[in-house]
Parts: structure tokens; sequence; C-alpha cells
């Protein structure tokens, strides 16, 4: 993906956002420079949670799973749930 010119920065030329320098693992360098030109394309931001379930769902399927195995195990799902989810 190339970026046009007026979007690149340097040299004189501004890029219409704040940037800062980060050290990133060599893996993870193609995932990084797509996201980053993704964001100068777009200018805005993905949603890496778009595939994530509600709390209700994780909480039916929760039950689901600890039926029959006794209410500290069922404690402790809802326990890790309410951690994940913040609730």
């Amino acid at each position: 993906m190339t970026i046009p010119m007026n979007l690149k920065g340097g040299r004189g030329k501004k890029a219409p956002y704040n940037t800062v320098l980060v050290r990133v693992p060599e893996p993870l360098k193609e995932l990084v420079v797509e996201l980053s030109d993704d964001y100068r394309w777009t200018s805005r931001v993905p949603n890496f949670h778009k595939d994530a379930i509600s709390y209700a769902d994780a909480l039916g399927i929760a039950e689901s799973i600890c039926d029959g195995r006794g209410y500290s195990a069922k404690l402790m799902v809802m326990e890790l749930l309410q951690k994940i989810y913040r609730v």
C-alpha cells in the first residue's frame, strides 16, 4: 500500500496527526505497518473487538459449561467473567 505524499510527513512536511517512535518486535513489524497504513488512509482506529461476545452471552456459555460441576466452579467462572468484562 503506497502512502500519498500529503500524509507522509518528514523533511518539512508535517503529518496531520501526532506521531511517536515505538520499538516493535520484528515478528510484529508487518502487522504494525499494515495497521499504520490503514490509519493513514482512513484516519480512524480499527475496532479490534468486533467479534467479541456480550457479557450476557458469555455468562450463558459459562453457565452451560458449569452445569453439574458444583458451586465453586460456577463462582470462579463468574468472577473471571466479571474481571474480563469489568462488570
